[in-house]
């Protein structure tokens, strides 16, 4: 059994750089490769209207990836209004994929990892729409939770959680 306390006070979080391809002026390709410890498929190829404002990070334990996250710079008005935000800024840092490997779940590594962000983008505004069933977690990060107007609301629809800097 891992010590979860060892585990999150000795990750090494760092930035990947996703890679343009040679023979493609326009492509690039993620920096994962494919590995089957992970439920989502990392290893998709980008094209360079998106690529530029993608940024990847991965959290290692003992030389293992444990996991992996991109973020990217959405502008704010391509949020729903029906969440009835605060005023934000123009553009915010979202959390668009964050994953833990298998075998090292309920460790305290995906805190760890909102932790390792937080620090990172500390003078942003950050959001992220919780997955379906990652409920419990996102609650767990502090970050104010809101779902969409009643109104506007469907069953399944993913609420946003938001981050405001410290003043």
């Amino acid at each position: 059994m891992v010590d979860a306390l060892r585990v999150t006070s000795s990750l090494v979080f760092s930035e990947l750089f996703a890679t343009r391809e040679a023979s493609a002026r326009e492509v690039w390709t993620t920096p994962f490769a494919p590995d089957d410890h992970y439920d989502l498929s990392w290893d998709t190829t980008l094209y360079t209207r998106t690529a530029p404002r993608e940024r990847y990070f991965a959290a290692h334990f003992d030389d293992i990836e444990v996991a992996r996250v991109l973020v990217l710079q959405t502008h704010t008005n391509r949020i729903e209004p029906a969440f009835r935000l605060p005023a934000l800024p123009p553009s915010v840092t979202e959390v668009e994929w964050i994953e833990v490997a298998r075998g090292h779940r309920r460790l305290g590594i995906g805190t760890a990892v909102i932790r390792s962000l937080e620090q990172t983008f500390a003078g942003e505004h950050l959001i992220a729409f919780g997955a379906v069933g990652a409920e419990r977690f996102w609650d767990a990060t502090g970050w104010q939770r809101f779902e969409r107007d009643s109104a506007a609301s469907s069953v399944g629809q993913r609420p946003l959680h938001l981050r405001v800097p410290a003043a």
